[in-house]
């Protein structure tokens, strides 16, 4: 914390400029990660006052401090240096999360890490998705009503009101969650997340219950949820059609 580090390693995603997130993430080397399962081999760069333009791909040299955005996010700010050393190199391997998750804490070790999830994940909640480009999106698992999908149901459509029912409901569906976001910082963006990896549009919907299987991005926490960023599109799949009448 507060201290002045210099990092080598592999950009795995580009957020820059103030369309994005100022900013881009960083991950060791496979060859060069540690062995501590507890801890992120990843870092947020906050570059908004240097400007040096990098790609996901590029191996950098960076300078900066260390901080803790927020509480929450740890990040490499007041950088003075960026060095693209070189481009195109192999992406490290993502780190697999398994949904429904055994422990959250299991997203705090891969903060700032490329990340997959293998499991289907349905679209659960699609509430910021016009103002931020956000979706809730949940697997099937505990708390799940039988002949219900892997969305994220009101306790009470199926169960009596029970304040202790509903806080241990409250603690299985947060093992089954998780935030997509589009990796931008603008509010009412372009729809990015639509089916097929395509943007959203008339043409193109995104419905409830719609799914996908191996979710792959950066793992960041930003306004207390952990979320997954992605701009370059998600293969959603149309799981849930619309009926026709």
């Amino acid at each position: 914390q507060n201290t002045q580090v210099t990092v080598e390693a592999i950009v795995i995603g580009d957020f820059q400029g103030e369309e994005g997130l100022n900013g881009f993430y960083v991950l060791e080397e496979d060859g060069d990660a540690d062995d501590d399962a507890t801890t992120s081999e990843g870092l947020f760069v906050l570059d908004e006052a240097l400007g040096t333009d990098v790609a996901v791909g590029d191996r950098v040299r960076v300078r900066g401090t260390v901080e803790e955005r927020f509480d929450a996010l740890t990040a490499l700010t007041a950088v003075s240096e960026v060095d693209v050393l070189a481009s195109g190199e192999t992406l490290p391997m993502a780190a697999e999360l398994n949904f429904p998750l055994e422990d959250r804490t299991a997203l705090e070790a891969a903060e700032g890490m490329r990340v997959t999830i293998p499991q289907a994940l349905f679209v659960s909640e699609y509430f910021n998705l016009d103002r931020f480009g956000e979706l809730r999106l949940s697997a099937d698992g505990p708390g799940n009503a039988e002949g219900t999908d892997g969305r994220i149901e009101q306790y009470t459509q199926f169960n009596a009101p029970d304040a202790a029912g509903f806080a241990a409901y409250q603690e299985l569906v947060a093992r089954r969650q998780v935030i997509l976001d589009d990796g931008s910082a603008q509010q009412q963006p372009t729809a990015l997340f639509g089916r097929g990896g395509q943007p959203l549009s008339a043409s193109n919907p995104l419905r409830g219950g719609d799914t996908v299987v191996g979710l792959t991005g950066v793992l960041s926490f930003d306004f207390d949820n952990y979320r997954i960023h992605n701009n370059e599109g998600v293969d959603f799949q149309p799981t849930n059609p619309r009926p026709a009448v």
